[in-house]
């Protein structure tokens, strides 16, 4: 584990590769980070960012980026994941350890339209979203842009905006997808995007 109890991240050396998976809201302090939406200069990339997403990242950036130095690993061989505000971490980390690999679930929207455009320009980054899931749209204010190019999206309604953001739910949902299921969850490339 990396970071402290406030921004725990699972770090794995498997393979010649670094798995890291960022865990989404669970204190307090999470949600007052989710609240801070005010844009401010992407320093790992293009455009602006969410404030409140780019402090928590930072809170555990120098001890991931030693993680990697100590094992002596490429950014090319870091494999990164998370969900809702885990999501978020590892979009930046993505932005940071270039040319990471990401794959996200259930995030909420990084950045403004140049940080969306630099992230659909990364072959190496996917963002699931599942349509009904209220987090993806959020923050709703403001000039905030889903990167529509890599979003893979599909629609399975659970019933309560809770079960709709699940990772369970996104879990069954790729499953189905990897599997070639016939389901009404249906994963498919989005040109449309979330742009509330």
């Amino acid at each position: 584990w990396v970071g402290d109890a406030a921004v725990a991240v699972c770090v794995r050396y498997v393979g010649g590769v670094v798995a890291v998976a960022f865990r989404g809201t669970q204190t307090t302090e999470d949600a007052i980070a989710n609240m801070d939406t005010t844009l401010v200069d992407n320093p790992y990339g293009a455009g602006r960012v969410h404030r409140g997403f780019l402090e928590r990242y930072q809170a555990f950036r120098d001890e991931l980026r030693l993680v990697g130095a100590d094992w002596r690993v490429s950014p090319s061989k870091w494999w990164l994941t998370g969900h809702s505000l885990g999501a978020a971490l590892a979009t930046l980390a993505m932005f940071d350890l270039r040319p990471a690999r990401a794959t996200v679930f259930g995030s909420p929207k990084v950045g403004d339209g140049a940080c969306a455009r630099a992230l659909e320009a990364c072959a190496g980054f996917a963002s699931h979203v599942n349509l009904v899931d209220p987090v993806c749209t959020m923050p709703a204010r403001g000039p905030y842009v889903a990167p529509v190019r890599a979003l893979v999206v599909f629609a399975c309604d659970k019933g309560c905006w809770s079960r709709n953001h699940s990772m369970a739910t996104y879990l069954a949902a790729a499953c189905e997808n990897a599997c070639g299921a016939a389901a009404a969850t249906r994963f498919e490339p989005c040109e449309r995007g979330l742009r509330a």
